[in-house]
């Protein structure tokens, strides 16, 4: 009969144990519609040749239903990047699977609010520091022939 009690209370307090650490891990999601999520789209450079790659996509929500922001890069992970507020996000294990969480995202805006690069922090280690790139090159271009001229923006 003791040994039925001691391995019950053993049993309540690693399930309670188990059931904090959850508690802890789960951290309110806002919801963002497809249009500010945008503004987080694009490439961010970690340094001369590497890239984290941001994208809505709707793979993880169904089609018809409003996307995530997905991140990826070279090393192959695939992230659904998770807001809690804004320029604030976190990612957990899988592509999307929300908890445990693994790693929590920062991003930082310059004085006209225009987002300039993002702190990657997996667990307690160090942020990884990523600057957003410019991967579009913009050259305003004319063309005339005869009396016709056209302008535009070459993208």
């Amino acid at each position: 009969m003791r040994k039925a009690m001691l391995a019950a209370a053993v049993i309540t307090a690693v399930a309670g144990v188990s059931i904090v650490r959850s508690a802890r891990q789960a951290l309110p999601i806002i919801v963002l519609d497809e249009t500010a999520l945008r503004e987080y789209a694009g490439a961010y450079r970690w340094g001369p040749d590497a890239f984290v790659y941001l994208q809505i996509w709707h793979e993880f929500s169904g089609f018809g239903k409003p996307g995530h922001l997905v991140a990826f890069d070279e090393s192959g992970d695939v992230r659904v990047l998770y807001p809690t507020e804004r320029d604030r996000f976190f990612a957990g294990p899988g592509a999307a699977v929300p908890a445990p969480v693994e790693s929590r995202i920062d991003f930082q805006r310059d004085a006209s609010g225009t987002i300039t690069s993002l702190a990657w922090r997996r667990g307690d280690g160090a942020a990884r520091q990523a600057g957003r790139a410019q991967t579009e090159a913009r050259e305003d271009v004319r063309f005339a022939s005869g009396n016709l001229r056209l302008i535009g923006t070459l993208f």
